[in-house]
Parts: C-alpha cells; structure tokens; sequence
C-alpha cells in the first residue's frame, strides 16, 4: 500500500544519465519503519527540477565555486539531520566533473542558508511524493513524423 505524505520520508533523489530518477524513502506505518527505493526511466515533472535546483546555491557556496553556470545539481542524500548535495561541474573541456557537499548539519547555521534547507527539502519530498504515488511525470508530446 501506498505511504501518505505524512508516512514519507525522503531519503535520496538520484537523477540518472537516462534521464530518470533514482528515488529511496523510509514508510513509517504502524509504529514500523521500511526502507523503499524506486528507479524510474519516466522524466521528472519540471517541478520536481526546479525543486532540486534550489540545492545548487547550497552545493555551490560549500565547495567554494565563485562562477556557477557550469554547475548542476543530481541528487541529494538524507541522514537523520544531515543533508549531502551532489552534483557535477562541466569543465572547459566539456567534460562533467562530479562533486558533492560534505554532510551539511540542517540545524547549524555554519553557512548562513540552513534554515532555508528545510522549506527546500519539503518542497522535494512533496514532489518526490507525486512523482512516485500520483504519476506527476514530465508531460513531452511525441514527436509527430510525416510520411510521404
């Protein structure tokens, strides 16, 4: 059966070089944990990108980059109070360098963007939620050929 939103805990969002999604939560039901894990070749919704974007800010001031726009955010791990953002880094030679944050504490103010982590995390769980429950997949039209 299905968690509700209250039942789930986010764990890791993965994005994939397929262009899916890697998801792990935690269901607690019934006074019970349970560890579940879904990869998917379905696109995510726009939504759930933007979500996972807002971590590029954080990932960008932890490893200390002064020049973001080669810069991109694929996924976020999630350890009791504890948040690792992954990325990559596309370097001159075009060639994506893969990154992560160290175990950021989520109630430490050591960076000064903490507390706006939690509204962020909520925001991914929501989407990560509707992707995995209620089908919120990018909607892309097929590409329509001619034949003559």
């Amino acid at each position: 059966m299905n968690p509700t939103i209250d039942q789930f805990q986010l764990v890791k969002v993965k994005l994939q070089k397929n262009n899916g999604v890697l998801i792990q939560w935690e269901q607690t039901a019934d006074g019970a944990t349970t560890s579940h894990g879904q990869t998917s070749p379905d696109w995510p919704h726009f939504n759930f990108y933007a979500a996972l974007k807002a971590f590029k800010t954080p990932l960008q001031i932890v490893v200390g980059l002064t020049n973001p726009s080669r810069l991109s955010v694929t996924g976020i791990t999630l350890k009791g109070e504890t948040l690792l953002i992954s990325g990559s880094i596309e370097t001159e030679a075009e060639i994506p360098l893969a990154i992560h944050t160290h175990r950021i504490k989520i109630s430490d103010g050591i960076y000064g963007f903490e507390s706006g982590l939690e509204y962020d995390l909520k925001t991914l769980t929501s989407e990560a939620y509707a992707y995995l429950f209620q089908n919120k997949r990018a909607e892309i039209e097929p590409l329509e050929y001619e034949t003559t």
